[in-house]
């Protein structure tokens, strides 16, 4: 086992310093922005252990709609432009299952961005 710290780990060491051992002898003036730095840390950690699941799993979530016969590329960038690109088209206007389909990954990929960006919406937080 090595003894140095990962990238989530130092993130963790460094947001405990800064609320427990800075925030409470800074001047009132600057804990709103302690406090800002603090959360963007916890969100770098979260995005660092979450991040390629997510994208995983946005990426199986996209794969589930049917655009066209030739489905929806590999690369996820490729594959957002791609539903994207259909949404605009208008695809996805009537009422129907691919409607249903695309609803349902969206809430997929919304509830995946979340857990990194902000899981007190969810119930969580980590």
């Amino acid at each position: 086992m090595s003894d140095r710290l990962d990238a989530c780990e130092l993130l963790n060491v460094a947001r405990q310093t800064l609320l427990e051992k800075l925030l409470p002898v800074l001047p009132a003036d600057l804990r709103y922005e302690a406090l800002m730095i603090a959360n963007v840390m916890a969100m770098a950690r979260r995005e660092y252990q979450l991040a390629a699941q997510t994208e995983h799993a946005e990426m199986d979530a996209l794969q589930c709609l049917s655009i066209s016969q030739a489905g929806i590329s590999e690369n996820l960038d490729a594959a957002r432009r791609q539903v994207a690109g259909a949404i605009r088209a208008g695809h996805y206007d009537t009422a129907c299952p691919s409607q249903n389909e695309l609803l349902r990954s969206l809430e997929r990929v919304t509830l995946g961005r979340l857990a990194i960006s902000n899981p007190k919406v969810l119930g969580n937080e980590r």
